[in-house]
């Protein structure tokens, strides 16, 4: 089973997802917050689940999605870290290290 560390800046994607929802429907930012989570959580035991993020060209960054948001996570050895969660429509940040 994977480990799973979440980064400052992915955490910080997540509240701002439900901050956002939530302004105009609390139950809806909810249950889109409890499927990231969830999609996560599905890392643990499947971590090579998700597809290379050809942006990156690097085969240790991929990616899950939950419903319109990109779950961008880097895969070493037993170890899944989320590096940010982002909105499909966005463009990806730079990835440093």
């Amino acid at each position: 089973m994977a480990e799973v560390i979440w980064s400052p800046e992915a955490i910080q994607d997540v509240s701002g997802i439900g901050n956002t929802i939530g302004r105009t429907s609390e139950s809806y930012a909810s249950s889109v917050v409890s499927k990231i989570f969830r999609v996560v959580d599905s890392l643990q035991t499947l971590p090579e689940s998700g597809s290379e993020v050809e942006e990156y060209l690097n085969p240790e960054i991929r990616e899950r999605l939950s419903g319109k948001y990109r779950i961008i996570y880097r895969l070493r050895e037993n170890v899944v870290e989320v590096l940010t969660v982002i909105h499909g429509s966005r463009r990806l940040p730079i990835l440093l290290g």
